[in-house]
């Protein structure tokens, strides 16, 4: 997935309210996964038992203007992944 490591810190854009991608990092062993989507059921996933505490869910206009006002601007990343993409 990605080339991607144990302990990568992973963006997940456009990662739907299912965030299969954001659940693949995890069991990969990523140490932080921020799983952003346009659609407000990505918030459910806060809390769900296969996060660990590692998955931050963020509704955001991921389509729009790219504006992420709630993720953390400093945040670094050592995958960036879209879900959306690999569908097409």
């Amino acid at each position: 997935m990605a080339g991607m490591k144990e302990g990568d810190r992973v963006l997940d854009l456009c990662s739907g309210p299912m965030a299969r991608v954001s659940r693949a990092a995890v069991e990969m062993g990523a140490s932080y996964v921020a799983a952003v989507d346009i659609n407000p059921m990505v918030l459910k996933i806060k809390g769900q038992r296969w996060t660990g505490a590692k998955v931050e869910p963020f509704c955001e206009d991921a389509y729009g203007y790219m504006e992420y006002v709630h993720i953390p601007k400093d945040d670094k990343f050592n995958v960036v992944i879209c879900q959306r993409g690999i569908n097409q």
